[in-house]
C-alpha cells in the first residue's frame, strides 16, 4: 500500500469510528475536519480528508447528499463495519 494510500485509509478508519460512536452524525467536510476528527485526535488537510470522505462513499460506508446551496453533507450508511 502506497503512503497516501495509507493516509487515505487512517483518515477513513478515524471517520468511521466517529460515525460509529454518533449514528446521527452528518456533516460537510469542513466540519468533518473541524469536528469529527479532532474528536479522533487528527488535524489532517483538507484533500486528505476528502479522499478518504470519498473513498468512504465509493466503499458505500458513507452517504453524500448536497445541500440547496451545493454544500455536500457526508453521514453513516449504517451498514456493517470493514475491516482495514
Amino acid at each position: 500500500m502506497q503512503k497516501d494510500e495509507q493516509e487515505m485509509t487512517r483518515i477513513a478508519a478515524a471517520v468511521e469510528r466517529y460515525l460509529s460512536d454518533h449514528e446521527s452524525a452528518a456533516d460537510s467536510l469542513e466540519n468533518v475536519m473541524k469536528w469529527w476528527l479532532p474528536h479522533q485526535r487528527y488535524v489532517e488537510a483538507m484533500e486528505d480528508v476528502q479522499k478518504a470522505l470519498d473513498y468512504l462513499v465509493v466503499k458505500g460506508r458513507v452517504v453524500k447528499t448536497t445541500n440547496s446551496d451545493g454544500t455536500f453533507i457526508y453521514s453513516s450508511n449504517h451498514i456493517k463495519k470493514i475491516k482495514y
